[in-house]
């Protein structure tokens, strides 16, 4: 990818589940590439996109230039393994509401560290949720209606208050810490 975010999903049913997300850097591929199989996936752009592609024939004579370019490959597919595990473990054992709390979390700290959380009331950071509802459940292994009722026990606990379209604003980080420490 040269540009861009991407989100990698699979589903059936109408229901998806973030498999992993890319961006400008992340590769594409690799599993029918090695297996000749298919893609077991289906890549989506979350924003506008853009990729290079590069023929079979010329990344196969390129490991055979430079097999270290092969070592890079496993890496990523390594990497992405561990992400996935990682992924799993935590759609299993957590409650949507953990996840949304750590989500939340990270989205709130990502704002603060970059200086777009600024709020005019100074009443407390404001966060993009940087995706749909629909997204953001494929994201947590579960669907837009269950986000939006985990959304509302978090307004509701105090923890954020909704300020316009996909905007949030924290206004109580340690609620939010507590639920997403709360895993087993």
């Amino acid at each position: 990818m040269l540009e861009g975010r991407i989100r990698i999903v699979r589903g059936s049913g109408g229901r998806q589940l973030v498999i992993h997300s890319g961006d400008p850097g992340s590769t594409l591929g690799e599993v029918p590439f090695f297996t000749g199989g298919r893609y077991p996936a289906t890549a989506i752009a979350a924003e506008p996109t853009r990729c290079l592609f590069l023929p079979e024939t010329a990344v196969k004579r390129a490991i055979a230039v430079d097999p270290a370019l092969a070592f890079f490959f496993l890496k990523r597919l390594s990497h992405r393994i561990e992400s996935l595990v990682e992924r799993m473990g935590r759609n299993t054992v957590s409650s949507v509401q953990t996840r949304l709390a750590h989500f939340v979390l990270q989205r709130y700290q990502a704002a603060i560290a970059t200086g777009r959380s600024r709020s005019k009331s100074g009443k407390g950071a404001v966060f993009s949720l940087g995706m749909t509802q629909t997204a953001l459940g494929e994201e947590l292994g579960t669907v837009r209606e269950v986000v939006v009722r985990a959304l509302r026990a978090l307004r509701e606990s105090g923890a954020i208050e909704r300020v316009g379209e996909g905007k949030y604003r924290v206004l109580d980080p340690a609620i939010l810490q507590e639920l997403a420490e709360s895993a087993p």
